[in-house]
């Protein structure tokens, strides 16, 4: 996804990880996102509401990210070290590495 703004509401059943390149993805359930983690590049967003728990893994890529999420729970480790903003009414896990 690049400098869009997608919203997802469909089961995906693609292998692998979903990138987020300066767009924004708006998902409502894991099923959105086929079976792999999100990587969040140059900024790329991810909305996800109602979500609990969100156990994909998070990798920050070059640039960053954001996550904003209103009933996000995030289990899933977050890697890399170049920046994420989390907002909403998001609940990291002590276990997510932030």
């Amino acid at each position: 996804i690049e400098s869009s703004n997608i919203e997802n509401a469909g089961t995906n059943t693609y292998t692998g990880g979903t990138t987020i390149n300066a767009g924004v993805l708006s998902i409502t359930a894991l099923a959105n996102l086929g079976t792999g983690g999100v990587t969040l590049n140059s900024g790329g967003k991810l909305n996800a509401n109602a979500i609990n728990p969100f156990s994909r893994a998070i990798a920050l890529g070059t640039g960053g990210g954001a996550i904003d999420g209103n009933g996000l729970y995030l289990t899933g480790a977050i890697t890399g070290g170049t920046g994420v903003v989390v907002t909403g009414e998001t609940i990291l896990n002590r276990a997510s590495g932030i």
